[in-house]
């Protein structure tokens, strides 16, 4: 694992994978610090993949502590170590990203968490499996979801 601090106004543009450029994963707030952990880029670039290449688009990458707190979000949040992004790709239903998630963290042997929400789908890179439905109050426990079929990427 590598946590890394960026600068959004002098790494902006700095390109991570192929798709993902370190300013996609800035804090809503407007924050000049983004911090990335290096597998969590490399996840998304597989998913999108996966997806048949289709864009994925990060609703929310990195968040300040206070940027976190006033959107809701709890305070152990890996959205503030960077380790967790919540993206939509168009075209596309929420239980298919995560499918596809699915996919991606088990090719690259993480663990990490899966979170189906009513807008979004959060990815992250934490070390332990965790897969969860959020229906706006509550969380409900999930399995997995099945894997995408391969594609010929």
């Amino acid at each position: 694992m590598s946590i890394k601090t960026y600068s959004r106004s002098k790494d902006g543009n700095i390109q991570l994978t192929p798709n993902f450029k370190v300013i996609e994963f800035a804090s809503g707030c407007g924050s000049d610090e983004i911090k990335i952990d290096s597998r969590l880029p490399q996840v998304l670039q597989r998913i999108r993949e996966i997806a048949g290449n289709k864009p994925v688009t990060i609703d929310s990458g990195y968040r300040t502590p206070a940027h976190n707190k006033a959107v809701g979000g709890v305070p152990d949040s890996l959205h503030t170590k960077g380790q967790a992004a919540s993206i939509i790709i168009k075209g596309m239903t929420l239980t298919d990203i995560a499918r596809c998630a699915e996919t991606a963290l088990a090719e690259m042997r993480i663990p990490g968490g899966i979170c189906v929400y009513n807008s979004f789908t959060t990815v992250d890179v934490r070390p332990k499996k965790w897969r969860a439905v959020n229906n706006g109050s509550a969380f409900t426990k999930n399995n997995g979801w099945s894997p995408m079929p391969r594609t010929n990427t």
